[in-house]
């Protein structure tokens, strides 16, 4: 395929072969939708899942990973991420002590 041919097949991956299937594949350069990541998104994709332990910063980089790409796709997926662990820190807060004794951890007031 020349530059031109790749490049609608880049940008909207499967969709743009209508009813044609792609074979399965491992690599992790590609997308669910067979359109590929740059290196940034696979890069960001692939620290998250190492960094599991450290939740806010994984959360952050694995958004970047499945982001659109491009720097406007990598900071929403960036913010996204930074939004979801504020999101769960701040449920964790509230909804502890209204569990009841014994559910959150915390001893009976």
């Amino acid at each position: 395929m020349r530059g031109t041919a790749r490049r609608p097949f880049a940008e909207k991956g499967e969709s743009f072969l209508g009813a044609h299937q792609l074979p399965t594949t491992k690599d992790t350069h590609v997308k669910a939708d067979g359109s590929n990541k740059d290196n940034v998104q696979w890069f960001a994709g692939e620290a998250g899942k190492h960094l599991r332990f450290l939740p806010g910063v994984s959360n952050v980089l694995t958004r970047i990973g499945n982001s659109e790409g491009g720097f406007k796709g990598v900071l929403e997926g960036a913010a996204t991420g930074y939004f979801n662990t504020v999101k769960g820190a701040a449920e964790g807060v509230i909804g502890g002590p209204h569990d009841g004794p014994g559910q959150s951890g915390l001893p009976p007031l």
